[in-house]
């Protein structure tokens, strides 16, 4: 008998999302990886800093889904937001903050700057498929990146 369990179901459409990580661990980075590998995600990108994050937009086009720290070096989450916020083009974006950052008025001040959501780190496998699903739900509905 196996003690390991099978993965959270994920749909079809959750699986498409293309999703970019701005984060500044690499650890971090990893647990996402392994994460999104073992829900079959495979259109992820990665960035070490909200400036590095901007930049991988630009070059690459918008993307479904960021997920960005708060606390990073040279641009932090907030800064990252509100650039997304105001970057013609990006209004679809869903911006889900994920952070040890137990403050709940800097949580307040993120969903109010425009941020789909938020979780607290370290997060769950069960966590990561509730926001992949109501965001891509939220698409299906023609929704924009604000509140999911």
């Amino acid at each position: 008998m196996s003690t390991t369990t099978s993965p959270p179901i994920l749909s079809e459409r959750a699986r498409a999302l293309r999703v970019l990580i701005v984060e500044d661990a690499e650890f971090v980075h990893h647990l996402y990886r392994v994460a999104f590998r073992r829900l079959g995600l495979t259109n992820v990108l990665h960035a070490y800093d909200g400036a590095s994050g901007l930049e991988t937009l630009e070059r690459e086009g918008p993307v479904d889904l960021v997920i960005a720290d708060i606390n990073m070096p040279v641009m932090d989450g907030v800064e990252f937001l509100n650039r997304v916020r105001s970057h013609p083009g990006w209004e679809r974006i869903h911006v889900v903050v994920a952070s040890t950052e137990e403050n709940s008025g800097k949580v307040a001040e993120l969903i109010a700057a425009g941020a789909t959501s938020y979780f607290q780190k370290p997060f769950t496998l069960e966590q990561i498929v509730d926001v992949l699903t109501k965001v891509a739900e939220s698409l299906a509905q023609g929704e924009k990146g604000g509140r999911a």
